[in-house]
């Protein structure tokens, strides 16, 4: 099931008995965990496993009771249990209730992701264009500046709801518009950026060409046990970004002509002309291929894919 399926169902006020949403983009899916739950005529509860509710969804009462949603997290005993998949997948199971099973990551290998493909929904960060318009609903702040929120959030919007807060009641407290309580909290760096000498220096490495320096940081990364799909997503925004400015190398109005705002073209031209046009675009076509990877087919190990793309791209 995707995204467009979901809101089909949610369109049409018809829901479905097993939902199973997973993903990086926690915030969306908490979205749409709460419209769920809304449209939902009865109640709904967040239970620890699904061996909890077994009972109550087996129950017949003589006395008419409400049906009810219930939503359960990183339950792993169901990813094992298949002698319930067939009924959970029918519905009866359930017995007229709603199930939302929420997981972190599922393996797109193994059964149980084969056995439900229908019934699971991915959540994945969204395009920075469609984030705009996100973020214009929850901060008035100019174009520039909301793609320079985006992209130290690396396009999640968890992280951007959090930024957008501060400017928010900076605004509140203040007095002021949204665009100068942007300003004053650039300035006093009160926006999160995921400190220097983690994923940025292996990124840096990466843009620089510097093999041997790359793996170093590669041991390092694996040690504190951060996320590949982190590195593929900064990676293709900052590969792009050196692509763009390194194309519009000569002309003033570098930001208009690729949409980048400030901090963004000062950030790739540290780059530029390390790497040709085409062995930039190269790179983009072998990191949007290991996301295809991670995301869609599962065809090289999460773990692996960092070590298959760096022996591609050097």
């Amino acid at each position: 099931m995707n995204l467009m399926e979901l809101k089909k169902d949610l369109s049409d006020k018809k829901l479905q008995k097993l939902y199973i949403f997973t993903g990086e983009e926690i915030a969306i899916l908490r979205i749409y965990l709460s419209k769920l739950s809304k449209l939902f005529p009865g109640q709904t509860f967040e239970v620890e496993n699904l061996s909890g509710i077994t009972s109550r969804l087996k129950s017949n009462s003589l006395i008419h009771t409400e049906k009810s949603m219930y939503i359960i997290r990183d339950d792993k005993a169901v990813l094992t249990a298949e002698k319930i998949w067939k009924s959970l997948k029918s519905g009866t199971f359930q017995n007229g209730n709603v199930v939302v099973l929420v997981y972190t990551t599922i393996d797109k290998r193994g059964k149980f992701y084969k056995e439900f493909a229908d019934s699971i929904v991915h959540f994945e960060h969204l395009s920075e264009d469609v984030l705009l318009k996100y973020v214009a609903k929850e901060c008035d702040i100019d174009k520039k500046k909301a793609s320079y929120l985006i992209n130290i959030c690396a396009n999640d919007y968890n992280m951007i709801l959090l930024e957008t807060d501060k400017v928010k009641n900076l605004s509140k407290n203040l007095n002021i518009t949204h665009n100068e309580a942007f300003d004053m909290c650039l300035s006093n760096n009160a926006f999160y950026i995921p400190p220097e000498g983690e994923i940025f220096d292996l990124l840096n490495s990466i843009l620089s060409g510097n093999v041997r320096e790359t793996y170093a940081q590669l041991k390092m990364f694996e040690r504190r046990g951060d996320s590949p799909i982190a590195v593929l997503s900064l990676l293709h925004n900052n590969l792009k970004a050196v692509l763009q400015v390194q194309c519009t190398q000569g002309y003033q109005n570098v930001g208009q002509i690729t949409g980048l705002n400030g901090f963004q073209i000062k950030n790739a031209q540290r780059f530029c002309n390390l790497y040709t046009d085409q062995e930039l675009i190269r790179m983009i076509k072998i990191n949007r291929f290991c996301e295809k990877c991670i995301k869609q087919t599962g065809m090289i190990d999460i773990d692996m894919i960092l070590d298959f793309m760096f022996v591609k791209i050097f």
